[in-house]
């Protein structure tokens, strides 16, 4: 079975994009997750040519996996994602990492929802990653939250790290693929920061 290896972002969050990537390259990646979108505090923040990197992959043969890191908060305003949605597009992204950073599930359901519908508009995924100092802190949230929006672009992401700090079992990830979702399958990208 081949599935693509990508070097995260936060792996090498110093690195400029086009450095992650010659990085990626010579440690034998095929795909690299890119931090478009960067979080509150964020000690590095790099300018971003869509153009030097979109050179900068054909050149090393490295593609983007995964893009990052969309925060969905009671404030979340769409417009703010639009070009860097564009920009994913541009460069072959399939997969959104997203964040959900509101206590009232409905709204969040509605706003993962919405963007689900503006992700597929560019042919892109998006993903709720569980992690324990946001609002869906483990994969059962995460899994309300994807079964409320009901979108066939909406999937978990499942960071082993985020997993285990959640208190999630393999039973719990278990149980989540077997629910009956036969209408909407479930995606369920992995993924490893460290």
């Amino acid at each position: 079975m081949n599935r693509p290896i990508g070097l995260a972002a936060l792996t090498v969050l110093e690195l400029p994009h086009e450095e992650q990537i010659r990085v990626a390259a010579q440690a034998g990646y095929t795909h690299v997750g890119l931090r478009l979108v960067p979080v509150a505090g964020q000690p590095y923040q790099h300018s971003f040519d869509v153009s030097a990197v979109e050179r900068t992959l054909v050149e090393h043969g490295v593609r983007v996996l995964d893009v990052e890191v969309f925060r969905l908060t009671p404030e979340t305003k769409f417009a703010d994602f639009e070009a860097v949605l564009e920009a994913s597009a541009r460069l072959k992204a399939t997969e959104l990492l997203v964040h959900g950073a509101d206590p009232d599930e409905s709204r969040l359901a509605k706003t993962f929802g919405a963007l689900c519908d503006l992700a597929a508009r560019y042919g892109l995924a998006a993903n709720l990653e569980p992690m324990p100092w946001v609002d869906v802190s483990n994969v059962a949230k995460a899994m309300r939250i994807i079964d409320l929006a009901a979108r066939p672009n909406g999937g978990l992401l499942v960071d082993a790290i985020h997993f285990f700090r959640g208190g999630d079992t393999p039973q719990v990830l278990s149980s989540a693929l077997r629910a009956d979702r036969s209408a909407r399958p479930t995606r369920i990208p992995g993924k490893s920061c460290w």
